[in-house]
């Protein structure tokens, strides 16, 4: 009966609100969202707007190659089109997507290829951004998250300026060129810039000094400024992202045989979110809601294999996003697994990522987490059911 009444509260909002989008129906909703035709079935969702309703990641099209989507409720799986391969992060309102494609083109009849940044908008399509020279003509770049109105634009590109290899983080501006932002002394040349805040102006990410890996926080007054680590291990912290208040970055280090999500403020520096799941596995934490109250993030077998999607506050620290729908929220997600957590709205309700699907493939999701006040609002004749609803 549980399910059968939370079917049918989604059924009578979805008359209420305009345009039927769940993600503004305020009840508990879980989504698969498909994949786009041509290749194998496999897809991941990597970020969603600060509104919570837009969505933005990579279908694989080819056996080997995969497209930029963006997803909307009522549009559904859009290919960004072109060259794209990969869309990162979105803007604010979903206007402004960025990611990674990939061209060819032909210098001194030489042919080139490589991966370029590049940012998409409605009536531009995907724009390559432009990249920093280099000494061979083959520029390689990334851009892997944008501020809220989709004007500053961050990410890696590969530098000249390493001898053996090497990339640095780098910050696009409307109008202007892309700019690189230095890496940290000491050791090979390496940064890469992983967030922006909401306004451009704090940058995150890591790059190399003399220990190993390190965290940073970039602004214009201050540059380039590591972040610490823990203490054990070796030196070792990457950012993934940072809240939209620009207060709060999350990320992850090595206090010693495995890795921890962290959560750093400029007040309590950086904090081991713990291992509260039990589990001898990594954890990463990858993006923030506006004010940091709520992250997001996987529990990972090793650096690339996520096993298990978390969504962390204060009041109940790591919690299984698997089992908080389930139990808590009431949703049926039978034959599903959802592996990783990778973006949340400002509002903390709305978390994107990717799992495996009831059919064993690799699909992308949507997950709607309202607080307790706003399902007692809905308590209209058949919804009386949401007030009885646990901690969801």
């Amino acid at each position: 009966m549980k399910n059968n009444s939370n079917a049918f509260c989604v059924m009578v909002l979805l008359l209420l609100i305009p345009g039927g989008s769940i993600a503004h129906a305020g009840v508990p909703n879980f989504q698969g969202l498909g994949d786009l035709p041509g290749g194998p079935f496999k897809s991941e969702a990597y970020d969603v707007s600060a509104d919570g309703m837009t969505v933005v990641g990579s279908s694989w099209t080819l056996p080997g190659s995969k497209s930029a989507f963006r997803w909307t409720a009522i549009e559904g799986l859009v290919d960004l089109g072109g060259d794209t391969t990969r869309a990162s992060a979105v803007s604010a309102d979903g206007s402004h997507i960025v990611g990674t494609m990939y061209i060819s083109y032909v210098v001194d009849d030489r042919q080139y290829s490589h991966y370029e940044a590049f940012l998409w908008t409605n009536s531009s399509g995907a724009v390559g951004l432009r990249d920093l020279p280099m000494e061979d003509n083959d520029p390689r770049s990334h851009a892997r998250a944008v501020s809220a109105l989709g004007d500053v634009v961050v990410g890696i590109f590969d530098t000249a300026q390493s001898v053996a290899y090497g990339s640095e983080a780098f910050r696009w501006r409307s109008g202007s060129d892309m700019v690189g932002l230095g890496d940290f002394p000491g050791k090979d040349f390496w940064s890469a810039s992983r967030g922006v805040s909401a306004d451009g102006t704090v940058i995150v990410g890591f790059g190399m000094n003399s220990t190993g890996y390190e965290a940073f926080r970039w602004t214009e007054t201050d540059g380039m400024v590591g972040l610490g680590d823990f203490d054990g291990g070796e030196h070792y912290s990457l950012a993934n992202g940072i809240s939209g208040d620009g207060s709060t970055i999350v990320g992850f280090g090595y206090p010693g045989t495995d890795t921890r999500a962290f959560r750093w403020t400029k007040g309590d520096g950086m904090v081991d979110l713990g291992d509260p799941l039990g589990v001898l596995f990594d954890y990463h934490a990858y993006d923030a809601s506006y004010d940091g109250t709520v992250i997001v993030g996987s529990v990972q077998d090793g650096p690339y294999e996520a096993v298990t999607a978390f969504v962390w506050d204060a009041d109940h620290g790591i919690r299984s996003l698997q089992v908080l729908l389930e139990n808590d929220c009431g949703l049926d997600l039978t034959g599903w697994t959802l592996t990783s957590a990778r973006g949340v709205s400002d509002d903390g309700k709305t978390i994107v990522g990717y799992g495996i699907n009831p059919d064993g493939n690799t699909e992308a999701w949507v997950a709607t987490v309202p607080e307790p006040a706003t399902l007692g609002m809905l308590a209209l004749g058949g919804l009386a059911v949401l007030r009885r609803r646990r901690r969801c």
